[in-house]
């Protein structure tokens, strides 16, 4: 929820003050990766998976990583600001799925 929260306030922020936005985007990218890495463990363990495979999350329709605060809209938006920064945000991602997944969502947008 709280993380949900920030996501709020990073969207807020991308039409006020773009770099602002950004600073407070790449300063959560290490929790996140904490939060995604723990995540990707835990699941494993559990009978049913749940989309996580030989410890990687499951590329599927639409952006599973959202609860890990990897969201789609920040992102598309930030894009629109200063594109390069946002491949630098995203590549800060330490998971390759997520990356992946974040970086197929925008290119589907171009």
């Amino acid at each position: 929820m709280e993380m949900e929260n920030l996501m709020q306030i990073i969207n807020t922020y991308i039409s006020i003050e773009p770099s602002e936005s950004f600073g407070i985007y790449e300063s959560l990218v290490p929790q996140m990766n904490e939060l995604s890495d723990a995540a990707a463990v835990i699941n494993g363990f559990q009978s049913s998976g749940n989309g996580v495979r030989n410890g990687e999350f499951l590329l599927n329709q639409g952006n599973s990583f959202g609860y890990y605060g990897a969201d789609y809209t920040p992102v598309r938006a930030l894009a629109e600001r200063d594109f390069q920064r946002t491949i630098g945000l995203i590549d800060s991602f330490t998971r390759r799925e997520i990356r992946i997944s974040l970086k197929l969502q925008l290119a589907e947008q171009l």
